[in-house]
Formats: structure tokens, C-alpha cells, sequence
């Protein structure tokens, strides 16, 4: 039962509709997991964009979620999102100006 796909988006969903996002980024976090396979790589990649998007730059999402697309060949995508991760650290743990326009920059 935990390898079906649509289940793991379905009660995501159900959370979402209750305004319940914490609840809806573990279970995707948890789903995807269950398809670390060379052949569901695509469904766990799915589920943890889902997850981005509910929260972006959440660490263990943004974490796993390159690994996989690193995984999958996608390493171009998977390196933008680990660097930008890195600035919007770097400026969260030492908020200077200098570090604030190294964030500006990488996100436009």
C-alpha cells in the first residue's frame, strides 16, 4: 500500500483542503521515500516538487529533492536549487548587507 502514488498526493490533498500544510509536507516528505527505486524515481521526483511548492526552501525537502534530481540526470537543476538554498542560508545565519545582495543576485 505505501507504493501507490496517487495515495500519498490524495491525503496530501485532503490536508491541504483543511488548511493543514505542516501535516501535508510530511506526508509527502514520508510518501516519497517509498519510491527511492531507479524505477519510481519519477514518482518520488513528483512528490517532492509537490512538497517544494507547498513550501519552498524547506531544508529537507530542498535537501532530497536535489539528491533526486541528481539521481534522475537532471544535475543542472538539482545544483540551482542547492545553491540557492546556500544564499537564503547564508543570509538567514549572517544578515549583512553583503549577504543580502549575494541572495538578491542569486535569485534574479
Amino acid at each position: 500500500m505505501p507504493g501507490l502514488n496517487g495515495l500519498w498526493e490524495r491525503l496530501a490533498k485532503l490536508e491541504l483542503d483543511r488548511n493543514n500544510r505542516p501535516n501535508a509536507l510530511v506526508i509527502l516528505l514520508e510518501g516519497s521515500k517509498h519510491f527511492h527505486e531507479k524505477s519510481t524515481r519519477d514518482k518520488c521526483v513528483r512528490l517532492l516538487r509537490i512538497a517544494f511548492k507547498i513550501k519552498p526552501w524547506h531544508f529537507d525537502t530542498t535537501i532530497e529533492l536535489s539528491k533526486q534530481l541528481a539521481r534522475s540526470r537532471e544535475k543542472g537543476e538539482a545544483k540551482k536549487i542547492l545553491y540557492e538554498l546556500s544564499r537564503r542560508t547564508q543570509f538567514a545565519i549572517s544578515p549583512c548587507p553583503a549577504n543580502l545582495w549575494l541572495l538578491v543576485r542569486a535569485l534574479f
